[in-house]
Parts: C-alpha cells; structure tokens; sequence
C-alpha cells in the first residue's frame, strides 16, 4: 500500500489564541482600620457614639443615615467624617467614601489610614491611577507595609508597568515569603520583562510547596504551550482544570493545547471551546479557536458559525476573517468566501497571504474586485508569478487542470529556479495522466531541493508506478532519513521493499507499523503476506485470523486462511475460505486460482477447470490461472 501527498502549500491558516492566565488576586488592602474613637465637638462626638452602636447592632444603613446628618450639622468634625467614610466602604459605596477620604488626606497629608482607605475606595472605583498614588504616599509613611507593596506591585502589573512591580513585589516576598498571591504576580512581572526562566523558577517552587496550586499550573502550562513543550502542557492544564473546572483561561489554553495534540484530542479541543461558548458565549477568543479546531476535523459548516461569532465580538480582527474564509471556501460557499478574505485584507492591506487570500477567491468567483487584491499582493512583495502558483491551485481544485496548466506554463521561464513551482507542475500534470510530464517536473523539484519530503515521495511513488522498485526504494530511504516519524514513508519503503525481493526487510518495517497501529488492517495485511512470502506461515495466520475477527468480510484475509488450511491439508476448509474471500470480492482472481488448486485436491478437477476459466474471463492475464488451466486440461486428456 502506497500513500500519496498532493499539492504544496495550503492557504494560510491563522492558529489557536493562547491566553496567560489572569495575574493573581492583589493581596487585598488591609481592611480600612476602625477610626479613633470620637473627641472633639461634644454633639458630633455623641452621634458618632449613637451611630457606631447602630452600625455594631447591624443597622449600618441607620448609622450611616446619623451620620450624614452630623456631618451636614458639623461639617468639619474628623471623627465623623472618618466614620462615615469607614461605613461607607463598608456598605460598598467606595465613590461616597472617595469624596471623604480625599479631604481627610487633604487636611492631614500624614494620615496613613485615610491614605490606606482612599487607596482601597480608589481600587473599587478602578482609579487605579490614584490608587498607585495612595500607596505611594502610604509607603512613605509606613514603608513595611507588606500589603501595600504587594497590592501597588500587583496594579503596575495591571498598567504594564511591570519593572516597577519587581522590586516591590521582590520586597514584599522577602518579608512575608512563600505568599501565593505575591510569587504569581512576580512571576508575571518577570514573564512580561522576559525573565521567563526565572518566571518558571517560581511557578514551579509554588508548584512543589503546593501541588494542587491552580496559578502554578495553569501559569507552566501557559509556559509549555509557549516554547511548544505540548505534553507537558497538557498535563499541567488538565490539572489545573481539575482544581479550577470554569477557569477560562485554563480552558482555552488546554483547549489550544489539545488542538496542537495527536489529531485524536481535535474532538477534546473542540468540546472545552464549546463549553466555554456555553458559559460566556461574549468573549471572542473561545469563538475563534472553537472554529480553528472545527476546520482541523472538516467540520467546516460548524467552523463557519464558529468564526462569524468571533467576527461579531471583534469585527476589526483580520485574521478571523481570513479563516472565515477559509471556511467559507472548504464549505463550498465562494462568494461568501471571497467576501471574508476581502474584509480581511482591507483590515490588513499590508499583509501579503490575506491580499493574495482575496484575489484568488476573487478570480474563483469571477468578481470583478479581484485586480484590486492582485495588485495590492504584489506591492506587498507577491510577485506574479507566485499569485500564478496560486491560482494554478484554485483551478486544479475546481477541477480545471487543463486551465491550471497553462497558468504555470506561461511562468514557467521566470520560476525555473523555483523547486516549489516544479512540484506543483508535477501535481498537475499526474493529475492530468501526464506521468512522463509529471516525472520529469519532479525530477527537477528534487534537483533543486533534494531533501524536499514531498517531492521524495512523489517521485518515488511514480517510479513505484512505472516498475522502478530500485530507484524507488531509494527515494523512499532518503525519505525516511530525513522525516524518521513519518508513517508514509515507512509503508512506502516496505512496499517498495517487498516488490525488489526485500521482503525481510519489508517485514521488519510492517512489524513496526502495526506494532504502531494495531487497528490498522490493510499494514496487518501487508505483514501477514510478507510473512507468508518467508514461510513464517504461523505468524502469518496470525495475522490473517486478527484481521477477521475485526473485518470478517476482508478478502484478502480469507484468502490467507484459506491458503493456511489448504497448507494443513485442511481442503474443506480452504475451499471454505476461497469461497467466501470470492463471494466478497467477484474479481479477487486469485482466490479462483486457489479454489480450483483445493478442488483439484478434492478430486474435483472438472469443477476446478470451470473456476479457473471463469478467473481468466475477469483477467485474461492472470498466469497462475493459465499454467493451472494448461496443467488441468493436459491431465484431463
């Protein structure tokens, strides 16, 4: 069995997002402290008396309500402005308190607790600005505050300021060490100023103090996905999901890397994308990764959905209209496709793949639009030549090769350099039966880029075509030195092997295939008659006999049986096996061959001539059946 590749060079796909983790939860400000009890103004001083009782009985608003009303009596009294500020934090009214705590630090610029308030009222309000400032001026007056350096580091990280966030974030950690909160953000703040090594150092030493630490895990999952370390990401992201299951950003990051996975875990990307639409279907990153892992499986009609989505919640994202093209096109839909990749260089009009993206779906589509983008690709550094190769490529995907073929003969002088346009010609014309035509383009592909993986396997196939076993055989071992994991070259190789006589060592590759793939029949096939060729005629019903309990209609594993039993000089059994391996396939001749041999065993040689005839019937050519037909006639006299 031989694998084919096709055409070089797909249309840009834009990947999965991936997401950092959210930076930990600040350490919260210390909770605004009780102010002094009241002194001063006898009145003010009872009322505040009055409301404190309330608040300490739980009637918080009727205290708040005796206060503003001291306040509007004593508009000056500290203690109750003080205390009306701490209520009103304390009732999630941080804007009321922002109002009192900003005069509070007005009258006396030493007050460390209203500075301390006004930065916890900032926070609340998303001032951050003069949040950092009140920290700032708190630092000053208390400068081993603890959680004040590690709520201001935490904010710079917030503005992305992060040289700023180290050294607080550093001190902080040195006086209260091993904080959770306070390693996450140094560990972002370092990330973010690539530090990343010494990021990891971190997330890692939390990871091992705490073992079902979520910011750990989730932040070296980010990590591995990162520098490509897939399976390690994985494992860290499955934990941290396990701990943090609606965590978003975990689930988009385990999601991403699933999708960059063995192909088996698409479907395991596609469901954590699916679920994260479910729960917050207004964020735009689970949308477009959901449709990138739809059309990694073809599933484009979904993908479509998924990207339009994605282009409602950001309609200003290029590169989401381009893959909304894409999957518009491998939808079949061509118009909607030349549209998207149109909205997609107009955002982009600098990006050279979605400029060429939109002529090619421009000229599929017979749209006038298409010299504006063919233009516009060339400014970007597109030549023409290389917008002939793709158009050559739309028109062989239409089905219109011949057409395809006049487009890379007319460029053919300006890209005779080129290994890739060599190729592709080689693509066009086997797919136009031209095989001289097609050999002759790939032989110069491989002169001008000989460790090319797929030039080698076309060219070998061809000449695997053409009887070249030799030749072939070479190319497929070059193949394998260069790509050592790849499948395709291995039962390549094997097939090629075993049509040069090389059959041992064509089985010693098919062992390790279905070692590989144990489900995979059509390699067990392959090892079983070339175990067979060897005489190893055990294995080989082995093997045959695992093929039928998964695929009991296989032909070629009854025949294989049945030569078994034929060998045992189990003939009623052989006849069997033929019988059925024929009845599955009507033109398996040499099933004929072997039913006529078995019945001729049987003593019933009469029939075995009518078998053997009707074999020749489906081919003529077939000599086995001929020799058989002499060899039976002869002894019939």
């Amino acid at each position: 069995m031989l694998n084919r590749k096709g055409w070089k060079g797909p249309l840009v796909l834009a990947s999965a997002i991936v997401v950092g983790p959210a930076t930990a939860s600040a350490f919260t400000i210390q909770e605004n402290t009780v102010p002094a009890p009241p002194v001063g103004n006898r009145e003010a001083s009872m009322k505040v008396r009055e409301a404190i009782a309330k608040f300490e009985a739980g009637d918080l608003s009727g205290a708040i309500t005796l206060l503003e009303e001291t306040r509007t009596k004593h508009p000056m009294d500290a203690p109750t402005r003080n205390w009306l500020a701490h209520l009103y934090l304390k009732a999630n009214r941080p804007a009321d308190a922002v109002v009192l705590l900003e005069e509070a630090v007005r009258v006396d610029v030493n007050d460390a607790r209203s500075w301390n308030d006004l930065a916890l009222a900032y926070r609340r309000v998303s001032r951050n600005g003069e949040a950092i400032h009140a920290l700032e001026q708190l630092l000053t007056l208390q400068p081993d505050r603890v959680d004040a350096m590690a709520v201001l580091g935490s904010i710079y990280n917030e503005q992305e300021e992060y040289e700023k966030a180290i050294p607080l974030l550093r001190k902080a950690d040195e006086k209260n060490p091993g904080d959770v909160d306070t390693l996450v953000n140094l560990g972002v703040a370092l990330l973010n100023t690539d530090r990343r090594s010494e990021a990891e150092t971190i997330f890692a030493a939390l990871l091992e103090k705490d073992g079902n630490s979520r910011a750990a895990l989730s932040w070296l999952g980010f990590l591995a996905l990162e520098r490509g370390d897939v399976p390690r990401a994985v494992a860290m992201l499955e934990r941290a999901r396990t701990l943090s299951p609606n965590d978003l950003e975990i689930l988009n990051n385990l999601g991403t890397a699933y999708l960059r996975s063995d192909p088996a875990r698409h479907s395991e990307a596609i469901a954590v994308y699916r679920s994260m639409t479910n729960v917050r279907p207004d964020i735009f990153e689970p949308w477009y990764n959901l449709g990138v892992s739809l059309m990694a499986v073809n599933q484009d009609a979904e993908a479509v959905r998924a990207f339009t989505r994605a282009s409602n919640l950001k309609p200003q994202d290029a590169f989401t209209w381009n893959n909304l093209g894409r999957a518009y096109e491998n939808n079949g839909q061509m118009q909607e496709s030349a549209n998207a990749y149109v909205k997609a260089s107009d955002l982009k009009p600098d990006n050279d793949v979605m400029a060429r993206n939109a002529a090619i779906a421009l000229l599929k589509a017979g749209d006038s639009r298409s010299a504006t983008y063919i233009q516009r690709a060339m400014n970007n550094g597109s030549e023409s030549k290389d917008l002939a190769l793709s158009l050559a490529e739309s028109l062989h995907r239409e089905g219109k090769t011949g057409d395809a073929l006049r487009v890379l003969d007319s460029v053919q002088q300006a890209m005779a350099d080129r290994a890739d346009y060599w190729f592709n010609l080689g693509v066009m014309r086997h797919a136009s039966g031209e095989a001289a035509g097609a050999e002759a383009a790939y032989r110069r592909a491989y002169e001008l880029d000989g460790e090319d993986l797929d030039t080698l396997n076309n060219l070998g196939l061809l000449l695997y075509q053409r009887g070249e076993f030799g030749e072939a055989t070479v190319l497929f071992r070059e193949l394998m030195r260069l790509d050592p994991a790849s499948q395709s070259a291995k039962i390549n190789l094997a097939a090629s092997l075993s049509r040069l006589g090389e059959t041992a060592q064509a089985v010693e590759i098919w062992r390790e295939l279905v070692r590989a793939n144990p489900s995979r029949n059509d390699l067990r096939l392959d090892l079983a008659n070339g175990l067979w060729a060897l005489g190893e005629t055990q294995q080989a019903r082995f093997h045959y006999a695992t093929i039928l309990q998964s695929a009991p209609n296989n032909a070629h594993a009854l025949n294989g049986m049945g030569l078994w039993h034929l060998l045992q000089a189990e003939n009623g059994s052989a006849e069997q096996m033929f019988r059925k391996a024929m009845n599955v396939d009507k033109n398996f001749v040499a099933a004929y061959n072997n039913l006529a041999v078995t019945l001729e065993r049987l003593n019933k040689r009469a029939e075995a001539i009518l078998v053997l005839e009707q074999a020749l019937r489906i081919d003529p050519n077939f000599a086995d059946a001929k020799r058989n037909l002499q060899r039976m006639k002869s002894a019939e006299g």
